[in-house]
C-alpha cells in the first residue's frame, strides 16, 4: 500500500511541475475521452478456457462466454510548447467482464463471474503536424495502472464464494490521430491508441473461501487434474480507438 501511494504522489507531483511550467505556453486544453477498447486479458481469458475444458473433458456441460470491454472513458489536459509538441496527461478507466457457467445433470451447477477494472493516470509527449483543415499528430508515454478484480462463484451445493484483490504497475503506450478544431476554442479528435500494461499479480483483500486467501496473492488453476496453481495476472494491454472533445482556454 505505501508502495502504491509513493507512486502517484511521484506521478501527482511530476505532473504539477511541469503543469508549472506548461502554464506559460500560448496552447491549454482540457478535455473528456470516450473509446472501444479491447483488453487483451490473456491469463484470464486462458484460466477460464482451462476450465472449461476440464468440465467438458469430465462430462460436464460449460458455456464460455467472450470477454466483454466496457466503454473507456477519461478525461485530459494538453500543454502545447509551440506547433508541433505537445505534453498530455491523462486519467482513464478500463473495465471488463467474462463469464462461464457450468452444470452436470447430476449435482452441480456453477456460474463464475469474473470483473477487472483499472484507473490509469498517463502522462504523453506528442510530435503534432497541423496542416490547413486539421492536425495529424502521434506519441507515446507512460501510465500508472491501480487494477481491481473480482470473481463470484455461485454454486446451487456450495454456496456464492467470492474473491477479490487488487494490484498495480507501470504501462507504457503509443497512438497516433488525428485533431479537427472547430474554431479557437473547441476541437474534436479521433485516435488509435495501443498500451502495453500488465499486472503481474493481485493482493488478495477479501476471500470467504477457495484457492485465495486475504494477504495471499491471488491464485488461478494451471492443471485441473493435478492441481498446479500461479499468480493470476491482469493484462490491461490492447487497442483502443478513442474519441475526445478539447476546449482551449
Amino acid at each position: 500500500m505505501r508502495k502504491r501511494i509513493s507512486v502517484i504522489l511521484v506521478v501527482v507531483g511530476l505532473m504539477v511541475l511541469i503543469t508549472s511550467s506548461a502554464v506559460k505556453c500560448a496552447g491549454i486544453g482540457i478535455g473528456g475521452t470516450l473509446g472501444f477498447v479491447s483488453l487483451n486479458m490473456g491469463d484470464l481469458k486462458d484460466w477460464n478456457q482451462t476450465y472449461k475444458d476440464y468440465c467438458d473433458s469430465v462430462g460436464r456441460t460449460s458455456t464460455l462466454g467472450n470477454f466483454q470491454s466496457d466503454i473507456l472513458y477519461g478525461a485530459q489536459g494538453k500543454f502545447s510548447f509551440g506547433e508541433n509538441f505537445m505534453l498530455r496527461f491523462g486519467y482513464s478507466h478500463l473495465s471488463g467482464k467474462q463469464e462461464l457457467e457450468v452444470t452436470d445433470p447430476a449435482w452441480l451447477e456453477e456460474k463464475f463471474t469474473h470483473q477487472v477494472s483499472a484507473h490509469a493516470v498517463t502522462s504523453s509527449l506528442i510530435l503534432a503536424m497541423p496542416l490547413s483543415a486539421f492536425t495529424l499528430y502521434g506519441g507515446g508515454g507512460l501510465g500508472y495502472y491501480l487494477a481491481d478484480y473480482a470473481v463470484t462463484d455461485e454454486s446451487l451445493i456450495f454456496g456464492d464464494i467470492q474473491w477479490k484483490g487488487k494490484g498495480s504497475a507501470i504501462g507504457f503506450h503509443g497512438f497516433l490521430g488525428t485533431e479537427i478544431f472547430l474554431g479557437k476554442s473547441f476541437s474534436i479528435s479521433l485516435e488509435a491508441l495501443y498500451r502495453i500494461a500488465k499486472i503481474p499479480y493481485l493482493d488478495c483483500t477479501e476471500s470467504n473461501g477457495g484457492i485465495s486467501t486475504v494477504g495471499d496473492h491471488i491464485k488461478r488453476v494451471v492443471d485441473y487434474t493435478t492441481g498446479e496453481l500461479k499468480d493470476l495476472e491482469l493484462d490491461f494491454g490492447g487497442l483502443s480507438i478513442l474519441a475526445a472533445l478539447h476546449i482551449y482556454l
